[in-house]
């Protein structure tokens, strides 16, 4: 498979997946000519150089509790997903929960905590569309602003009374934006 293979016109990332996303384009491989990050962590773990991430030490405790009890702290992990959200009441009772590729999970777990976008190379990046909730507790509003200044053609929107996924929540909204943008 060569990078040819992997031309399309819309790449949407949600959450770890627009880190997945951000890498594929950042080394080649995945060209776009535009990029939707809805939910993206900037650096998922607080440093010293970003104070929006989790605390290490709330990562490695979640780490430690999935491994110890998976399907409850993936629970308790879609809870804290639907924390300020508007529509938290029926993403609870239309939530489903798996065991299905806990070892999956695992992985990316491990590898979530060494994910960060310091190390890329923004310059040559395609347009850029930002979907973030103010009230999302998985990852911090403000690290929207971290890509919109280090990708030059951006544009950043932030939903009032959401939490980590905008997407469903702010679906025509969305469409919208992408539509005026393009």
């Amino acid at each position: 498979i060569t990078p040819e293979n992997y031309k399309v016109d819309i790449v949407y990332g949600w959450s770890l997946g627009g880190q997945i996303a951000i890498r594929l384009i950042a080394c080649g491989i995945l060209k776009t000519k535009l990029l939707i990050l809805l939910a993206t962590p900037f650096q998922f773990i607080k440093s010293a150089t970003i104070s929006a991430g989790m605390p290490q030490k709330s990562f490695t405790k979640f780490q430690s509790d999935f491994c110890n009890s998976p399907n409850d702290t993936l629970k308790k992990f879609s809870i804290l997903s639907l924390i300020n959200d508007k529509n938290g009441k029926y993403m609870k009772e239309n939530l489903h929960i798996s065991e299905k590729n806990q070892q999956n999970t695992s992985y990316w777990l491990h590898e979530l905590g060494k994910f960060s976008c310091h190390d890329i190379d923004f310059k040559n990046f395609p347009k850029t569309l930002i979907f973030q909730g103010r009230g999302d507790m998985v990852v911090n509003f403000r690290q929207a602003d971290l890509f919109e200044n280090k990708i030059t053609k951006t544009k950043k929107i932030i939903f009032d009374n959401c939490g980590h996924a905008p997407h469903i929540h702010f679906a025509n909204e969305i469409k919208n934006a992408i539509h005026n943008y393009l």
